[in-house]
């Protein structure tokens, strides 16, 4: 995303859904697809019961806290809002916040959130500086083999982090929620894989911020993939969404099926479901495997769906469709190579000007993605793992090298970058 990857937000909305797509793509391996390929499942948790509140009163973050594994602290993703106010999360599952263009960083985690547990344990929705929702799972399991049961907790911030409700729930592993506004939000579950190429899912609803969660849609062998369902087959990886009654469910096709991109709408809450065609550029290769990203939404019109694409001999690969019905149809646009392995390879500051990176390669467009420019290579970048950017010019990197994760700002659209050191208030 994001990411995590904006919608319906602002003016220059931050994609967290293509961090939360990106972290899926580094959870796990996927059996039954081209060989090498990693992909992701932020699993998501809830049952078919609505959550209920543990707690009426507000409660404040937790203070500061730095395990003591001799690893220090870093970010592991940010998302900036403007030139001053973004938030952050780290490698210690600590949810971080800026007012002062990430220079400094608030540690604002809410209280009782789980420890890290590897990908997937951490799951966000970042909506404004001062509106956001974290969840964290740890499963029930002890031995292994029902890693998807466990207790989700879920927060939830009006005033920037500085007091969170929560609620907790038993269920399953969160993959993935997003909120279009304070109050509707969607999530989507994943039971675990069935088979290489296909895995149970549940869509859930919100209408009042979280606080319950309905059960609208369901995959699984007993539904099959029957008209009018979420389908059995393929594999479940994301969720978006323009409105409380349109979302998408995105993914990888069942059977290692090459050029054919995996989505399925919905318009009526969850009630049906249904695939929606998406064209493939006319240079694709034959032995293309289409990963669908979610889409992201810059205001109810205009929205971006990216594509990630592996061959068995090219770099990675990607290709943005665009939007200006609110997702009722979708153009094509250009292929350009965009890394799907480290962080979130493109964002996107309105529906025409975007980024892409390939490891320290970056690319930026400004006709939405019809074409795209490589930016001069920068020598302080290694490998990108994350792109915030609040403006044309103005921009924030996550790049990993052998000193760890560290945070980079660029003023002039990517050119050139300047280490920012992580520093906490």
């Amino acid at each position: 995303m994001k990411n995590p990857f904006s919608l319906l937000r602002r003016a220059a909305p931050r994609p967290s859904r293509l961090v939360m797509l990106a972290a899926a793509l580094l959870a796990i391996m996927v059996g039954g697809l081209l060989t090498g390929l990693i992909l992701v499942r932020l699993h998501s948790s809830t049952t078919a019961r609505p959550a209920q509140p543990t707690a009426t009163a507000t409660l404040p973050p937790r203070p500061t806290q730095t395990p003591g594994s001799g690893v220090p602290e870093m970010l592991s993703t940010v998302h900036m809002f403007d030139t001053t106010s973004g938030w952050a999360t780290s490698n210690y599952n600590n949810v971080l916040r800026t007012t002062d263009g990430a220079n400094h960083w608030q540690d604002v985690t809410p209280p009782s959130i789980d420890p890290p547990q590897g990908p997937g344990n951490l799951i966000y929705d970042f909506l404004s500086p001062s509106l956001a929702w974290v969840a964290s799972f740890v499963s029930n399991s002890l031995d292994g083999n029902d890693a998807y049961q466990g207790v989700t907790k879920f927060f939830h911030t009006t005033d920037g982090g500085q007091h969170w409700s929560q609620i907790t729930m038993q269920g399953y592993l969160p993959t993935q929620f997003i909120f279009t506004d304070s109050l509707h939000g969607w999530l989507l579950s994943d039971h675990g894989s069935n088979s290489g190429t296909e895995n149970s899912a549940d869509v859930f609803r919100t209408i009042d911020g979280g606080i319950t969660w309905t059960k609208v849609a369901s995959a699984g062998p007993a539904t099959g993939d029957q008209p009018g369902a979420l389908p059995y087959s393929g594999y479940k990886m994301g969720i978006g969404a323009v409105n409380a009654s349109t979302a998408w469910v995105t993914g990888v096709p069942a059977n290692s099926a090459v050029n054919f991109p995996w989505l399925y709408v919905t318009h009526d809450g969850g009630a049906t479901w249904h695939p929606q065609t998406l064209s493939l550029p006319a240079d694709t290769p034959s032995d293309l495997l289409v990963i669908t990203g979610s889409p992201i939404f810059f205001n109810p019109q205009d929205g971006i769906l990216p594509a990630f694409f592996s061959t068995t001999a090219n770099s990675p690969l990607m290709y943005v469709y665009v939007t200006h019905d609110g997702g009722a149809t979708w153009q094509s646009t250009s292929i350009v190579a965009a890394d799907y392995l480290y962080g979130p390879g493109i964002d996107f500051l309105n529906v025409n000007q975007g980024w892409a990176s390939l490891r320290s390669l970056l690319y930026v467009t400004s006709d939405g993605g019809q074409h795209w420019t490589q930016l001069p290579r920068s020598s302080a970048l290694t490998d990108l793992a994350g792109l915030s950017f609040v403006s044309n010019e103005i921009g924030w990197a996550i790049d990993l090298s052998d000193a760890g994760a560290q945070l980079f700002k660029t003023v002039d659209g990517g050119k050139t970058w300047t280490l920012i050191p992580f520093n906490h208030i």
